[in-house]
C-alpha cells in the first residue's frame, strides 16, 4: 500500500508531466499555425524571407512561440495594419486546431489570442479532470 503523502506526490508529478506535454503540444500547434498561415497568405518564398529576417533580428523560427510579443511587433512593423490581419488568421487556425471558437476582439494581437486560448483550454481541462470518476 502506498502512503497517502507519496500517493499525493505521484499524482502531482503526473499532473505536472501532463501539463508540460500539453504546453509542448500547444507550442507545436502554434508553430504549425504560424507556418501554415504565413505560407498560405504570403507564399513559400516570402514566408522563408520572413523567417530569415526574424533570424537576423535574433528570433529563430523555433523560438517564436516563447517570444510571441516580439513576433507580434515584427508583423506589425513589417506589414502595418496587415500584421494584425496575419495575426488574426494565425489565431483562427490555432483555435480551430484546439477545437475552440475564436471570439474576435478589436484590439487583440496574436499574443492576446494565444493567452485567451491557453486559459480557455486550461479551464476546460480542469473541468474534465474535476468531473472524472
Amino acid at each position: 500500500m502506498i502512503p497517502p503523502s507519496l500517493h499525493s506526490l505521484i499524482t502531482k508529478q503526473r499532473i505536472l508531466v501532463t501539463e508540460i506535454k500539453r504546453m509542448n503540444y500547444s507550442s507545436d500547434l502554434l508553430s504549425d499555425s504560424i507556418e501554415e498561415v504565413l505560407g498560405d497568405l504570403l507564399g513559400e518564398r516570402a514566408k522563408q524571407a520572413v523567417y530569415a529576417c526574424l533570424e537576423r533580428q535574433g528570433l529563430p523560427q523555433h523560438q517564436i512561440p516563447e517570444h510571441l510579443p516580439r513576433f507580434d511587433a515584427f508583423l506589425e512593423d513589417k506589414f502595418g495594419r496587415g500584421g494584425r490581419v496575419i495575426e488574426a488568421w494565425i489565431a483562427e487556425r490555432l483555435y480551430t486546431q484546439l477545437g475552440l471558437e475564436l471570439i474576435a476582439m478589436p484590439d487583440y494581437g496574436l499574443t492576446d489570442y494565444v493567452d485567451m486560448a491557453s486559459r480557455r483550454h486550461r479551464e476546460s481541462h480542469h473541468l474534465i479532470c474535476r468531473n472524472a470518476p
